[in-house]
């Protein structure tokens, strides 16, 4: 009870104040006794002022590497590294900078985590480009677009082109080569439906087109771009009319919206963090073992539906997640909790149609983030190669599918009424999603759930 009153108290006060009380609640955070615990808090609360507070969210990041390096985890290391890099190029400390992404980048690869290596590549092209360090930064976005087309990261992939042509076209003047870049850029964004990077991708290669005084090709090229445009503005225009005579008050009024919206999710990221970091200090002074692990267990719900809040902050679009990403960053944030690496642990992860309505994906992701925790925890205990698949389909209906390669389960137990806080929260949310799901033995444990489009 006393912890609930603590949390309903910090949520209660405005961030405004927090802000002022960062240093203390550094200080607090500080003083956690147990190493990795004192890792994870520090690193939520790095994330947390990385726009509020630099300084401290600096101060955070040079304890996490103390930490990682006392731990002699290796991981750690190359993520503290990575975000003590990205907080020294805000502050425009180049050279220093680098020298962490380069540092983090080896760690990486030699841990063969290769997205986090990509990553690292992309980032020192941008620092680099941020110079103006240009033949530098070209070699390192070509190194990330030979990594991203070796190990299948196509966004990656697409973006290295654009970035690589932007570089030849402004600033050295390899004009047909940069064509050639955009094109595949371009293609590539157009398949994978990166519109924003797509339409974009169009007005540098118009650019391009015009600084060879090719005017005709430049014109042509922003026919699509100009036509989005057009078709968006009349489709707008012709909305706006039919709900309300008054088009610029609309506008406004959606302009409002979508700020307060993203506002709500930022508060709500941040409160749950502050709750999530409570939950760690509580289970850090719990004698009980099993209470504690209840509260850290309660600890990685919260971040669970924290990463929801966080993509929705982060897009324009406050409505619906990504929930491809969601899962994949779910997963492996998990499966680094529980001591695996991409080298000892085999995750695939499918989905179809990734845009999720939010008010279906904070459930859908609770119910994840339960199966998942249940197969790191039980499953795979004498396992020698484990292994976790996710997928979803996403059409008239969504199926939810997990399986993992266990010994399997009793299926009488575990489709009796049960006693189990897990089991009672996947059954509740499944009823909130207007869904059935059942368990089965089928080379390992299998779950699946369906639930209509629609949320209830």
């Amino acid at each position: 009870m006393k912890l609930l009153l603590a949390i309903l108290l910090f949520l209660a006060i405005p961030l405004s104040i927090l802000a002022q009380n960062n240093q203390n609640l550094l200080a607090s955070f500080l003083k956690i006794q147990t190493d990795s615990v004192r890792f994870d808090s520090l690193m939520r609360l790095g994330n947390r002022l990385e726009f509020d507070d630099r300084n401290v969210s600096l101060h955070c990041y040079q304890e996490l590497l103390k930490i990682a390096q006392k731990l002699d985890d290796r991981s750690r290391i190359a993520r503290a590294l990575y975000l003590l890099g990205c907080e020294e190029q805000v502050f425009e400390r180049y050279a220093s900078s680098i020298k962490y992404l380069q540092q983090s980048y080896q760690l990486y690869d030699e841990l063969k985590m290769h997205k986090k290596v990509i990553k690292c590549t992309n980032k020192i092209a941008q620092v680099l480009d941020t110079q103006q360090d240009y033949d530098s930064a070209l070699k390192y976005f070509k190194k990330t677009l030979e990594l991203s087309q070796k190990f299948d990261y196509p966004e990656y992939e697409a973006y290295s082109y654009v970035s690589i042509g932007n570089i030849e076209n402004d600033y050295l003047g390899k004009y047909q080569s940069a064509l050639e870049n955009y094109r595949k850029g371009i293609s590539l964004c157009k398949k994978l439906k990166l519109n924003e990077a797509y339409h974009g991708g169009l007005l540098n290669l118009s650019g391009l087109y015009k600084n060879s005084k090719d005017y005709d090709k430049a014109l042509k090229t922003l026919e699509e771009p100009f036509i989005v445009l057009l078709v968006s503005l009349v489709g707008g225009y012709y909305l706006y009319q039919k709900l309300n005579q008054n088009k610029l008050k609309v506008e406004e009024q959606s302009l409002q919206l979508t700020i307060l919206m993203k506002e709500l999710h930022h508060r709500v990221k941040n409160n749950l963090a502050i709750v999530s970091s409570l939950l760690s200090m509580q289970s850090n002074r719990l004698e009980d073992k099993n209470a504690a692990k209840a509260v850290r267990e309660g600890q990685m719900r919260v971040q669970a539906m924290s990463l929801i809040h966080q993509r929705l902050y982060k897009t324009d679009d406050v409505s619906t997640v990504n929930i491809k990403d969601y899962f994949t960053e779910l997963a492996e944030s998990l499966m680094q909790a529980y001591g695996h690496t991409p080298d000892d642990f085999d995750l695939t992860i499918e989905v179809e149609n990734p845009a999720l309505d939010v008010d279906l994906a904070i459930p859908l992701g609770l119910i994840v983030n339960e199966l998942i925790t249940n197969s790191f925890k039980y499953a795979y205990e004498g396992i020698e190669r484990p292994a976790l698949h996710i997928s979803l389909k996403n059409d008239k209906e969504i199926t939810l599918k997990i399986q993992n390669n266990s010994i399997g389960i009793d299926e009488k137990l575990v489709n009796q009424k049960s006693n189990s806080f897990g089991q009672k929260l996947i059954k509740g949310l499944s009823k909130q999603l207007r869904g059935t799901y059942k368990f089965e033995n089928n080379q390992g444990t299998y779950f699946e759930l369906s639930f209509p489009r629609v949320a209830a």
